[in-house]
């Protein structure tokens, strides 16, 4: 959900922050984590999971483990992956920050020396302001490669049907990676635009503050698009 007050009106649908390890074990198993959970108020969502495990003994647990509305704790033992679900972008952070400093003070891990990368994923709608579809099919008129396609694929007017952003020469498996996606809703396309963020990085600053400013930055970012796309409408 939203509660800015932002130009568009912008409904998240997922946020989740994560923290990637980079360690040959995960420096925390599923008991331990499930253990200091409730301290923040989760509960856990899978009771019958063992908290106390032998020694040596490690359980491979991957999804979400523990939840506290609107919040879920997201764990991946085997991928080195522990973060934060949530609907709205202050919240998960706040979250996220709060967990990571628990587990810190708790069991001792070095997040800021084993963390291979910190990472967003977000998945939005966007109400705009004018029709999403007329608005890239103006934006479409200065791409020449697509009037150079038309003979090729046998159609008068080709348009893009979304825009999609990412570092020049950057592959999507690199720890520093961003992609912007957006895109006529296809079940409203001529109300609403659907958006997907991903941010990548090791600096956790970075994306920490990326997280922070999202939702200001997608909304301007549809305004850009609508202001660029009127034009020659």
């Amino acid at each position: 959900m939203s509660t800015s007050t932002n130009a568009h009106e912008i409904m998240f649908t997922r946020v989740r922050l994560t923290v990637r390890v980079d360690s040959l074990f995960f420096p925390l198993d599923y008991g331990d984590i499930a253990k200091v959970l409730p301290t923040l108020g989760y509960e856990l969502l899978e009771k019958r999971l063992p908290v106390e495990l032998p020694a040596g003994a490690r359980l491979a647990v991957s999804g979400r483990i523990a939840q506290k509305e609107p919040y879920y704790v997201h764990l991946s033992v085997d991928r080195g992956f522990i973060g934060v679900d949530g609907d709205e972008p202050a919240g998960v952070l706040s979250e996220f920050k709060n967990l990571l400093q628990l587990l810190e003070e708790t069991y001792h891990p070095d997040f800021g020396k084993q963390a291979r990368f910190y990472e967003i994923i977000v998945d939005a709608t966007v109400r705009g302001k004018g029709d999403p579809l007329q608005v890239l099919a103006t934006l479409s008129r200065s791409i020449q490669l697509l009037t150079n396609l038309q003979p090729l694929l046998g159609e008068k007017d080709l348009a893009s049907f979304g825009l999609r952003l990412v570092p020049r020469g950057a592959s999507p498996g690199e720890d520093e990676w961003f992609e912007w996606r957006i895109e006529p809703l296809v079940p409203r396309p001529k109300t609403h635009y659907t958006a997907s963020v991903v941010y990548r990085s090791p600096n956790r600053e970075n994306v920490e503050t990326r997280l922070a400013s999202l939702e200001d930055t997608l909304d301007k970012l549809v305004s850009q698009l609508e202001a660029q796309g009127s034009i020659g409408a």
